[in-house]
């Protein structure tokens, strides 16, 4: 009788184990679909890709909300050297002066703060804010003119390797507005798909 209530209570003990390990496993599971590191709903994982066509950025399908999203920006009064020529080359394509430009025109020309390029070959580009004059520039086609027709006046410049691209001082706001990661655009990549 002993043998058969030690019996019973191993099979008791084995029974409250499994119970607890799957219990822990259902809620382990249920956090991990739940929970992203903002907190935030999420049942899909975001996905991320390189773009060929949008001069190397990281195109990211999901973007965090505008309240949870962080403001990177440079001052290009003291960031690096002005660039003149880099600033001229930028007001012509603005102004599609040339006419060829399939994105800017002439609601856009002028829309330039400044640029400016550090001794390692860093440029910051400031744009005056024209994102509601061309909405739709996250349209992958749209995207692709743009940063193809920008980076090829900028990366005409030797001296420059990145460069980074901002709204009146927000890189951030910059990359929201394109739905890509906020990373530069280095010459090799723009190099590689051109």
């Amino acid at each position: 009788m002993v043998t058969q209530s030690r019996k019973k209570s191993k099979w008791i003990l084995f029974f409250l184990a499994a119970i607890s390990i799957v219990a822990i496993t259902v809620g382990v599971i249920s956090y991990l679909k739940t929970e992203s590191p903002l907190g935030e709903q999420n049942d899909d994982p975001p996905s991320s890709n390189k773009c060929g066509d949008c001069g190397g950025a990281i195109v990211t399908e999901e973007l965090p909300h505008e309240e949870n999203r962080s403001d990177i920006g440079f001052d290009i009064h003291k960031f690096g050297k002005r660039h003149p020529e880099l600033e001229k080359a930028l007001l012509n394509l603005l102004g599609n002066s040339s006419g060829e430009s399939e994105i800017f025109s002439e609601q856009t020309a002028g829309m330039l703060n400044g640029a400016a390029v550090s001794d390692d070959g860093v440029a910051v580009v400031d744009f005056k804010d024209f994102s509601q004059i061309i909405p739709n520039a996250a349209a992958t086609a749209s995207k692709a003119k743009l940063n193809k027709e920008i980076n090829s006046a900028v990366f005409q410049f030797n001296e420059i390797d990145t460069v980074y691209y901002q709204f009146d001082g927000s890189f951030s706001d910059w990359c929201y507005w394109l739905e890509t990661a906020e990373e530069p655009v280095l010459r090799e990549n723009f190099l590689k798909t051109n």
